[in-house]
């Protein structure tokens, strides 16, 4: 799978307690990415420990300070059991409804020992049959 650095929220990015991807994607400076990149997908890089689980959602705002976010989408909560090491958590298609800045917030139950994720957008991914 093909990963253009201008469309990753976080990479190897420590999640312990909740926060913010470490980037926000800006529609309009990445010539609109997300209209090009129709997969989300967020993988664990390191195994978490230390906690019970993790949510993962894709916000939206119309200012960089997300002053107001919309969540298109979340996770739901990912039990500590399923968050190991090159696992990926989270793959589904882009919601519709994106303003101009996008990112990813991770919120955590409890607090966690370790644990780092990648989560970017994808043009295409491998999707078992059956």
């Amino acid at each position: 799978m093909y990963i253009d650095a201008l469309t990753r929220f976080s990479s190897s990015q420590a999640v312990t307690v909740s926060a913010a991807s470490t980037n926000v994607l800006d529609g309009v400076a990445a010539g609109n990415a997300y209209d090009s990149a129709p997969w989300f997908v967020a993988r664990v890089a390191a195994a978490f420990a230390g906690g019970t689980s993790l949510t993962i959602a894709i916000q939206t705002a119309a200012d960089e300070a997300f002053q107001s976010p919309v969540t298109l989408f979340s996770s739901g909560a990912l039990l500590l059991a399923s968050l190991t090491a090159s696992t990926e958590v989270v793959k589904v298609r882009f919601p519709l409804g994106a303003q101009e800045f996008v990112r990813v917030y991770y919120t955590v139950d409890t607090a966690m020992t370790a644990g780092t994720i990648d989560a970017f957008l994808a043009a295409d991914v491998y999707v078992p049959f059956g």
